[in-house]
């Protein structure tokens, strides 16, 4: 998956496929193969896991990064678990619609018209799909339901996530 992800990638931004901004596409490129070279190894996986970019660097425990930023080089940003805050996301796609239609060979050879039918979700005009008309948003976790704990000891810094205080998610 991760291999895939990369070659699409690859391809899209080698310098070659760019002579008019090689500088700029050879840049994003090298960090695309940085990203790969991690990701691909699982010691270095590892290391990446536990201290960020300051492990790969050989600083050992520095902050604590979120593996999943890396995948914003391949484009679309991760899952992240528990739906933490921060960094870009994919939008929300919808649901493939599936409809089986008998159709003839003289259909096709013809280019016969046919309509179907079904049923889809929309956002209500009045409140925009969230809700009601005057919706707060919880100050804490955003509306994510989960919120992020930061705690430094010493020289090491360890984030975890729970249920948010303020709305009880």
């Amino acid at each position: 998956d991760i291999k895939r992800a990369y070659y699409k990638k690859a391809r899209l931004l080698h310098p070659d496929k760019h002579p008019n901004e090689i500088n700029k596409y050879q840049a994003k490129f090298q960090e695309l193969q940085k990203a790969y070279e991690t990701l691909s190894d699982p010691s270095k996986r590892k290391l990446y896991d536990k201290f960020g970019e300051q492990g790969l660097k050989g600083g050992g425990g520095g902050g604590m990064g979120d593996i999943f930023d890396m995948f914003d080089v391949f484009g679309g940003g991760g899952h992240r678990r528990g739906g933490g805050g921060g960094g870009r996301r994919a939008p929300k796609k919808a649901p493939i619609i599936r409809k089986f239609l008998d159709v003839t060979l003289e259909d096709f050879y013809h280019g016969t018209k046919k309509e179907i039918e079904y049923e889809r979700m929309q956002c209500c005009r009045e409140c925009d799909g969230k809700g009601g008309k005057k919706v707060v948003t919880c100050s804490t976790c955003h509306g994510t339901g989960r919120q992020t704990v930061i705690q430094r000891m010493g020289y090491m810094t360890m984030q975890s996530q729970r249920d948010c205080s303020t709305c009880d998610a």
